[in-house]
């Protein structure tokens, strides 16, 4: 997906998660629900995601400098401003859930629903770098140091 799309999802996430009205970061509204969704979510494309700025500038309808804002202030508002506090905990909790759940095994084949194995974790490795059939290696002498 490319950047702009990825940071439309973002914000529909934001909204879904907060009960907003779609699209309603982008609203001309300074409400407090509404400037802590669109700020969390504006930190967390630039921060998970390294969405360029101006994308999420243009999004939000906002100018870019408000990006440097969202960047600088989270720290502060994440300690200080429950609302804020409760926004990004919310939202970034989905988002990790819907991110993990993506690179979980059960996506990486069909068959990779159960527990990783020396054979499976081989079979993904020489997947991945598309080794001749004459040059495999033993899956019995294959040292597996961390998952």
């Amino acid at each position: 997906m490319t950047e702009e799309l990825n940071f439309k999802a973002i914000c529909s996430l934001t909204t879904n998660v907060m009960g907003l009205p779609e699209g309603s970061l982008s609203f001309n509204n300074r409400t407090r629900n509404i400037q802590a969704a669109r700020s969390v979510a504006g930190y967390i494309g630039l921060k998970e995601e390294n969405i360029d700025r101006k994308i999420i500038a243009k999004i939000l309808k906002r100018d870019r400098t408000a990006t440097y804002h969202y960047e600088n202030t989270h720290h502060k508002n994440f300690k200080h401003c429950i609302v804020y506090r409760n926004t990004f905990t919310k939202v970034y909790k989905k988002y990790k859930d819907i991110s993990s759940e993506l690179f979980s095994p059960k996506y990486l084949r069909p068959r990779e629903n159960k527990y990783f194995d020396k054979e499976v974790i081989l079979d993904l490795f020489i997947d991945s770098i598309r080794f001749k059939k004459d040059f495999l290696p033993n899956p019995s002498n294959c040292i597996i140091l961390s998952l």
